[in-house]
């Protein structure tokens, strides 16, 4: 029914427009779909090494490499015309997803199918903005001949092409989360397949009523709650079910416990630091930050900021938290801070500038756009991309019709002069979950950022340089403690068991042991690229019983 059927729905990145441009008749796709496919063009995103692999090309004027300016990763291309072959089945629908540069109008070509004018010209938006497109066709033979072209040279980034019935799977694991009671936690499931979809949530074989998305949050724990945790993920072309993930939930310690110690730090004069702890034990908890040794007046909350440091603020910052059954210290964390090597110059942090500039701000699932003063952003910045630092205060989110926007705010950056070029990122949290980022982050919070880009630095008295931040959605956060699930992989050749470590990829877990009646004691750290890893424990070859454990050693 689809032959020569093409769905356009053309958008930046919130969804808000569609045009449909069907040969034969038409069908539209109604709110957010799902384009999480199998990409099977051959390197899409032009990141692969030659970064053209893949593709016919003609008249590339301009290739940006390693370039934060790209749409997704660091590459992207400026050709007149660019093509690939791929292979199809006759019959099944796709889903082509593309970015083009802002204020460019170019051709689609599907097989014998001609789209006209995919991206038009928008003459009061930057051309150095990106637009997201996304197209439903239809193959008919084997092989089906895609090409992209435009009269002139034309911004390309992130292409894909999935297959649009491609039944789910699941791309992360349900990572194992523990916490303290009255405490919150969020699974999250990483997946992809055809649109659209859909997620239902199961603790210990019950249905969770409404909860239905792709993340699951909890609040208020109690030992109830424990146990395992799993998802199925559907489409109208099959399920998948997630493996379990386990829930602990211990009991609030009665003394103060500390679960994230204060960080020490490099910093430049000008910019904002901040100092956190993460603190549990009977309340109410009293805190008092020291600065080498010496109590620092009025510093009696879970974290200490800087507005704005020197060179007197450089020395060793603790803190002690006491109740009525207890104190705890934290290890020192040094401060060290140089001289900005500039005078500073402006720029204006906004992530919405009329007829200019439009990058809001989503929740986890991606639609959804951060609303009210409950969620903050921050601007990072520095002289690299790899040395950023926040500036200034947090700036509130708008509502109703703004949501997904926050306040606009001048910034001057320390140490990059006017007319210099400094590096940007744009994060935003839950500030329910914390003062700072980094804060929100070690309590389990929601928080986001964007990619990093260029900008040059305006003058303070002037109007001063927009920073175009780019759109980017939240992420589920890590709560204080958060496991890992440990069960037996596979047996060794000398019949020892080797043990399967499963949890968030990316992070680096500190694995223990007990053997009854002993404490727990350090086997090893082990760095979870994937979700899974696998370990071994030698020294239990004499042990008749031994116990083991894992959680993430940084949240």
């Amino acid at each position: 029914m689809l032959e020569k059927c093409i769905i356009l729905i053309n958008a930046a990145l919130n969804w808000r427009t569609a045009i449909r441009i069907c040969a034969l008749w038409v069908v539209l796709l109604l709110g957010h779909v799902s384009l999480a496919q199998t990409n099977i063009l051959v390197n899409g995103g032009f990141e692969a090494t030659p970064y053209l692999s893949g593709w016919d090309v003609s008249g590339v004027y301009e290739s940006r490499i390693n370039d934060y300016r790209s749409a997704e990763g660091t590459n992207s291309v400026e050709p007149t015309w660019i093509s690939q072959d791929v292979p199809t089945v006759p019959g099944h629908a796709y889903i082509l997803k593309f970015a083009t540069g802002n204020g460019t109008s170019i051709s689609i070509h599907w097989g014998d199918l001609d789209v006209i004018n995919v991206a038009p010209a928008n003459p009061n938006v930057r051309s150095d903005s990106w637009v997201f497109t996304n197209l439903l066709v239809q193959a008919t033979t084997n092989q089906t001949h895609l090409s992209l072209s435009a009269s002139g040279s034309f911004k390309l980034d992130a292409v894909e092409l999935g297959w649009a019935e491609e039944p789910p799977t699941i791309t992360h694991p349900v990572p194992s989360r523990s916490t303290f009671s009255g405490g919150g936690v969020t699974f999250a499931v990483g997946a992809m397949g055809g649109p659209e979809l859909r997620f239902q949530w199961y603790h210990d074989h019950l249905t969770l009523a409404a909860q239905t998305n792709r993340v699951l949050v909890l609040t208020n724990l109690t030992a109830a709650d424990q146990g395992e945790y799993w998802v199925h993920v559907t489409n109208n072309f099959g399920t998948e079910t997630s493996g379990k993930a386990m829930l602990i939930v211990n009991p609030l310690p009665k003394a103060p416990l500390l679960v994230s110690q204060p960080k020490s730090q490099f910093s430049i004069s000008g910019y904002r630091v901040s100092f956190h702890t993460v603190a549990f034990g009977e309340e109410p908890l009293i805190y008092q930050w020291k600065f080498n040794s010496t109590d620092i007046p009025g510093a009696t909350e879970a974290r200490y900021i800087i507005p704005s440091v020197d060179s007197t603020n450089q020395g060793s910052y603790s803190v002690a938290v006491t109740n009525q059954l207890g104190s705890v210290s934290s290890v020192p964390a040094i401060l060290e801070v140089t001289n900005a090597p500039f005078g500073g110059g402006a720029v204006l942090f906004s992530n919405y500038l009329p007829d200019s500039h439009d990058a809001p701000v989503f929740d986890v699932d991606g639609v959804t756009r951060l609303s009210g003063s409950n969620y903050v952003a921050q601007l990072y910045a520095g002289r690299t991309p790899y040395t950023l630092y926040p500036v200034g205060d947090p700036r509130a989110f708008r509502s109703n019709s703004l949501a997904g926007y926050f306040f606009s705010a001048s910034r001057i950056i320390p140490d990059v002069p006017p007319g210099g070029e400094a590096y940007i990122q744009t994060r935003a949290w839950d500030l329910r979950r914390g003062q700072t980022f980094e804060e929100c982050q070690a309590r389990g919070g929601i928080f986001g950022k964007s990619k990093v880009s260029p900008v040059t630095i305006g003058e303070i008295l002037a109007a001063p340089q927009p920073t175009y931040t780019h759109s980017f959605k939240m992420e589920a956060g890590l709560s204080p403690l958060a496991t890992a699930k440990i069960e037996l992989a596979r047996q060794l050749p000398d019949g020892s068991p080797e043990w399967a470590l499963i949890g968030d990829p990316g992070h680096r877990y500190v694995v223990e042991y007990r053997t009854p009646l002993n404490d727990w004691a350090p086997l090893v750290t082990l760095t979870n690229e994937t979700g899974v890893v696998n370990f071994s424990d030698p020294t239990a070859q004499n042990s008749s019983l031994r116990f083991y454990r894992a959680q993430i050693h940084e949240p």
